[in-house]
């Protein structure tokens, strides 16, 4: 089992594909977690909002996701997992959002 988890590293396209997710999925959760926020209130309404493109990520974060699942379906488990971890905690949605200020717009 660990062999398999193992050799997701040594594949390129496994590799790619899994840096791939992880930003995907940190520009997604911080796009979640600021609609969230200003739905509640917790923000003010005039923060600057990420552009309607970044919905892309979240459909190619599953995708992605699916396509690791076909090549080698232990290591895309693992990595969902460090990938939900990594969502309860706030590391990705930091991580989404020094990725998507640069696109940051005012309204």
């Amino acid at each position: 089992m660990i062999e398999t988890l193992v050799t997701g590293f040594g594949q390129p396209l496994i590799l790619w594909l899994s840096v791939f997710y992880i930003i995907s999925e940190a520009i997604s959760i911080y796009d979640t977690r600021l609609i969230q926020w200003k739905k509640l209130g917790d923000i003010p309404k005039d923060t600057p909002t990420p552009p309607p493109w970044t919905a892309f990520f979240g459909i190619s974060g599953w995708l992605t996701i699916i396509v690791i699942f076909f090549l080698n379906w232990p290591y895309a488990l693992a990595l969902m997992l460090v990938v939900f971890l990594l969502k309860v905690m706030p590391i990705m949605e930091t991580f989404g959002k020094i990725i998507i200020s640069p696109f940051m717009r005012v309204k």
